[in-house]
């Protein structure tokens, strides 16, 4: 890329800025994301207000970290308002993530992602957007009702996306389908994406406030060699990176690096300023995405 291009902002849903892009990855990102997003929710005739107000009650749960499982089993049109409104949003995100990742080399070659809390599959279409080629990337959740919208986006995307299984991130690794899939390919990387966040919130309100941390502490214990974690954190908050590079400090065979875009945030195009960065080098961030990788 020609470090002169003028570049664009690709933004979420807060209109922060995710990543400076050309005008062709621009296009070609909204493609692909048109390819799933335009004939999904045209499969379904047109949401009433009250499945409209059903489906913002959802992600107000999710947002405060008090849904549960039976939430997304009760009403599908619920599910189907949350990929009207964050499918996209989620995707960009995670492509951002593994794109800032991918430029500092700490991206194996042909990774297996295995999207953690990753209902509906946006955020594992992201991923394999992210890295071309390579075998479909794996959606884990703890509700079941997420699968057959994961089916369905596997479908449209041309068999890049599949359903993994059913895995809580306030449990072991040990038994589950993740677990299995960790030991079926040599390079993989686990994604949890803004999922830590919100269990976080119902930790704090209970007696155990790291219960949030099982799942990715077991990963790093006792995951293959090679293995990458990558968390994203919400923006502007932080405490879930802070908390596991905490947990982490001094544990050995264990890397732990900062990875994101630094740019300039003033409005108008922009000119690349480095593509992707260790936090530590400076610049301002729009989002928090910590890399974990266990060197054996």
């Amino acid at each position: 890329m020609d470090p002169e291009e003028d570049l664009v902002p690709i933004k979420d849903d807060t209109s922060s800025v995710l990543f400076m892009a050309t005008a062709s990855e621009a296009d070609s990102l909204a493609s692909s994301l048109n390819s799933i997003t335009v004939p999904y929710l045209a499969s379904f005739p047109p949401q009433s207000t009250e499945q409209k107000q059903q489906s913002q009650a959802l992600q107000k749960h999710m947002r405060l970290g008090s849904q549960l499982p039976e939430l997304f089993d009760d009403d599908p049109a619920a599910l189907r308002g949350y990929v009207a409104d964050k499918f996209r949003f989620r995707a960009l995100s995670a492509y951002a993530s593994v794109r800032a990742a991918t430029a500092v080399d700490l991206i194996p070659a042909d990774p297996l992602f295995l999207c953690v809390g990753g209902g509906p599959g946006s955020d594992a279409f992201g991923c394999v957007l992210a890295r071309e080629g390579g075998p479909p990337a794996l959606v884990f959740d703890y509700a079941v009702g997420w699968q057959p919208v994961v089916e369905q986006v596997g479908e449209l995307s041309g068999g890049r996306v599949g359903w993994g299984g059913v895995v809580d991130v306030t449990q072991d690794v040990a038994g589950t389908t993740l677990e299995t899939a960790l030991r079926s390919r040599s390079a993989c990387v686990v994604v949890f994406h803004y999922v830590l966040c919100e269990v976080m919130r119902s930790c704090e309100a209970g007696d155990n406030r790291d219960l949030w941390m099982t799942l990715v502490l077991s990963i790093v214990a006792g995951a293959p060699t090679g293995t990458v974690v990558v968390v994203q954190d919400q923006p502007r908050d932080g405490r879930v990176v802070k908390l596991l590079r905490e947990r982490l400090a001094g544990i050995r065979d264990v890397s732990v690096a900062m990875v994101g875009e630094n740019r300039n945030r003033s409005g108008g195009k922009k000119k690349r300023r480095g593509a992707a960065a260790r936090r530590e080098e400076g610049g301002e961030w729009d989002s928090t995405t910590l890399v974990i990788t266990i060197q054996g």
